[in-house]
């Protein structure tokens, strides 16, 4: 399935996001503002609300939003994590706001291993918004390179995830 830009038209606006930490056992962090905070099993979560929902007028009213979480690899490329789909309907599409809390990652300290240094390798997370019902299962690899290696004109948001974890001996 090839998924092209949307238009102008259909870009709702990000008003709010904010990562946050859930850890069995500990406090919870919301919002994360220390990242050296991830420990073994925290849950990486992310928070987000999108705004101007009411004010799209689309033929159909309803508009899809991607979410991607995935890494720069080195100068191997990209990799994806996960890849999730929300499908806002005209009922969704007459509120002016709508807020989503997602996990993005279960953490393990093999990520040490990984040495993510925020240059050639780090995680990412990217928000974009297309026009009707777009089937995340349908998506081929070559539009998902895409979406990972170049800025897209529906892109809400493009966001490293500042994750080096300290390896604990």
């Amino acid at each position: 399935m090839k998924a092209t830009n949307s238009d102008g038209e259909i870009r709702p606006c990000l008003s709010h996001f904010k990562f946050y930490i859930g850890q069995t056992g500990h406090k919870e962090d919301n919002p994360l503002l220390d990242f050296n905070r991830l420990k073994d099993g925290s849950e990486l979560g992310f928070e987000f609300t999108i705004s101007g929902l009411d004010r799209i007028l689309t033929n159909d009213n309803n508009i899809s939003l991607i979410i991607l979480y995935y890494e720069r690899v080195g100068q191997v490329g990209f990799k994806v994590n996960n890849l999730w789909g929300i499908h806002l309907d005209k009922e969704d599409m007459k509120n002016s706001y709508k807020t989503y809390r997602l996990t993005l990652a279960k953490t393990y300290l093999d990520l040490a291993e990984r040495q993510y240094d925020m240059y050639l390798n780090y995680p990412l997370v990217k928000i974009m918004a297309f026009q009707g019902q777009l089937d995340v299962n349908a998506l081929d690899e070559n539009t998902l390179s895409h979406w990972m290696t170049w800025s897209q004109h529906n892109e809400l948001l493009c966001v490293k995830i500042p994750m080096i974890p300290k390896v604990e001996d």
